[in-house]
């Protein structure tokens, strides 16, 4: 009889757990559904992916040792070839990210104006973790190549933020020859942006990723503060198909949006929402990019990656309403000192910077073009809202 009873236990057990894996894989397909992010499950290390490049695993690269009294992340190390006076390095500390045309480059103009944020360069938005380290730097002797660009050769963009950090020195402060200042960096396609996510080790024969660029971010600065910037995401589209692509009819946009949400709505209905998203072939074939309004995707992935507290997001609508009291949290979250009201007026009524000129001149979008994507967004947006209640948003 105890042998009856054991195996009676085992089929009970193992019938419970059947229905439970199947409930997560069909929950997992439905979009806007609030269910635990599945990891795909891929092949281990013993059987590295074709594509994969160990070169580019920042994972496995030793941090460095961040000087005690640096507010921002900065090291010793070695001279920069044009800067004989300093050894200190550093990177930034926090980053802007979002999708085009979701005011970044504004945004981060007019944070940089404060005292305590290192004044912006002209590489401040290097796209480095998603782009800039998988290309390759020519020299004049062509067509010979330098080495891919490295962490060392992304460092080296902020050697002008670097001295400003290391001249600025807070005489008040409890630690002694404390450095306040902080550095940021404004490149939206942090976010979302893993085009070359199978050539990342730990990502070998997956179907979609394990490994993106907010784990890299995290492991190089644990601490650092993301500030993310969004726009709703059918303005956006049509904002962004006006700015790059200055000569194209509402027509022609309506004509490419039929095409491209269909597409990715077939997708849908084959695998998970997660792997149509991050679909290298998929955003290829897509000459619109209707895929970065999936912001729910790509922010569940962060909000797993990085402390809820460490994250800020902001949206395009609020801040062009109310600029001023967005930078006043803005500079909170950053952690930086405050501002007097004046003061911060002043940089709110500072000139937009690279606002679309393109899109004054374009035809509003067709009212059958704005429908098909208001029902095509609806259930990510849905979702969004769900995981910013605390947070205000344009819904």
């Amino acid at each position: 009889m105890k042998w009856r009873k054991r195996i009676c236990i085992a089929l009970l057990s193992l019938l419970l757990t059947l229905l439970a894996w199947m409930s997560t894989t069909m929950s997992s397909t439905k979009v806007g559904r609030k269910t635990p992010m599945v990891r795909p499950i891929c092949p281990g290390p013993e059987r590295p992916g074709e594509k994969t490049q160990p070169g580019f695993d920042i994972l496995s690269f030793p941090r460095p040792e961040y000087i005690g009294n640096f507010r921002n992340p900065c090291w010793y190390g070695h001279s920069f070839p044009d800067d004989i006076q300093s050894s200190i390095r550093c990177i930034p500390v926090f980053y802007i990210v979002g999708q085009p045309k979701c005011g970044t480059t504004d945004l981060f103009s007019k944070l940089s104006a404060h005292p305590d944020i290192a004044d912006k360069t002209a590489y401040s938005a290097v796209h480095w973790l998603s782009r800039g380290r998988f290309k390759q730097r020519l020299i004049d002797a062509q067509p010979k190549y330098r080495p891919r660009v490295t962490f060392d050769h992304y460092a080296s963009r902020f050697r002008n933020s670097t001295n400003q950090v290391e001249r600025k020195v807070d005489l008040s402060s409890n630690i002694i020859d404390y450095h306040p200042m902080i550095i940021g960096d404004h490149s939206p396609s942090t976010f979302a942006d893993n085009q070359h996510w199978q050539e990342y080790v730990g990502n070998e024969n997956c179907e979609e990723p394990r490994i993106i660029n907010a784990h890299y971010l995290r492991h190089m600065i644990p601490e650092a503060k993301i500030i993310l910037t969004l726009r709703e995401p059918v303005s956006r589209l049509y904002s962004s198909y006006c700015y790059f692509l200055g000569d194209g009819t509402p027509e022609a946009f309506h004509e490419s949006v039929v095409r491209e949400t269909k597409m990715y709505t077939d997708c849908f209905k084959r695998h998970s929402v997660r792997r149509c998203a991050y679909d290298n072939t998929l955003s290829g074939m897509s000459d619109m990019k209707v895929g970065m309004g999936l912001y729910s995707v790509y922010l569940e992935d962060w909000f797993q990656t990085f402390p809820r507290k460490q994250v800020y997001v902001s949206f395009l609508e609020n801040y062009s309403k109310e600029p001023e009291s967005t930078l006043e949290e803005m500079f909170r979250f950053l952690g930086v000192s405050p501002l007097s009201r004046p003061d911060i007026q002043h940089i709110a009524n500072a000139t937009t910077r690279n606002i679309g000129k393109v899109r004054k001149k374009s035809l509003p979008m067709l009212a059958k073009t704005k429908a098909l994507l208001d029902k095509f967004y609806e259930p990510f947006n849905t979702r969004l809202t769900d995981m910013l209640k605390e947070e205000p948003n344009w819904f």
